[in-house]
């Protein structure tokens, strides 16, 4: 009677220990899968795609007959770059650059008031200063609350959507200072990094924002 009850037990035992190390086995393959999905997503840029918005472009009373392009060396110091035939200057504070660079300025030619800075892909310390003549604009009184810059870095020609050049798509939304709240001569707005950016009159009719990433 104690061979049988011993031979029971050790049957037991051994169920045990098997159904344990089952679980252990089935287990451990699903965190793997886990882990290897978060990998790929990682990987693949899952959600890191550029955010874009669709706007209308505001447009200059004066088409440009061609692109104006403006070059200066700035200093740790700071200085500033203008382009009068577009109404347009950027301010470098004291700071912004931490040696001497030489920047170059380009308003691009026809209607569209878009700009273009180089070298590309430089950032700055600190924000740096785009102020638009808004008296060379087509900016009417109903635009003055919705005007917005935004960052494009295609060519200029690659970021319109319809056939009237007057819809772009651009990212890093900024919103427009003004000098005054009527009435107002001077528009504003700051960037961090150069590439080209575009003035809008606000977000194009059934396009909406395709994203919450618009920047003050």
């Amino acid at each position: 009677m104690r061979k049988l009850v011993s031979a029971l037990c050790a049957v037991v035992a051994l169920g045990i220990a098997i159904g344990c190390g089952s679980e252990s086995v089935l287990t451990t393959p699903t965190t793997t899968r886990a882990s290897a999905s978060i990998t790929s997503q990682s990987q693949t840029g899952t959600g890191s795609a550029e955010e874009t918005d669709t706007v209308l472009a505001l447009t200059r009373k004066w088409p440009l007959d061609h692109d104006v392009t403006e070059t200066a060396t700035i200093g740790p110091a700071g200085g500033s770059i203008s382009i009068d035939a577009a109404g347009a200057t950027i301010v470098f504070p004291a700071g912004a650059l931490e040696s001497p660079r030489q920047i170059k300025m380009t308003a691009k030619a026809g209607a569209i008031v878009a700009y273009e800075f180089c070298p590309h892909g430089i950032t700055f310390a600190v924000p740096v200063t785009v102020q638009q003549d808004l008296t060379v604009t087509r900016a009417s009184v109903n635009d003055l609350r919705t005007l917005q810059a935004g960052y494009y870095k295609q060519s200029l020609g690659a970021i319109f959507v319809d056939p009237g050049n007057s819809i772009v798509k651009v990212s890093e939304l900024r919103a427009i200072d003004l000098d005054k709240p009527s009435n107002p001569r001077f528009g504003t707005f700051y960037i961090s990094h150069f590439s080209g950016y575009i003035i809008s009159t606000g977000f194009a009719s059934g396009g909406g924002s395709d994203s919450a990433s618009s920047q003050p």
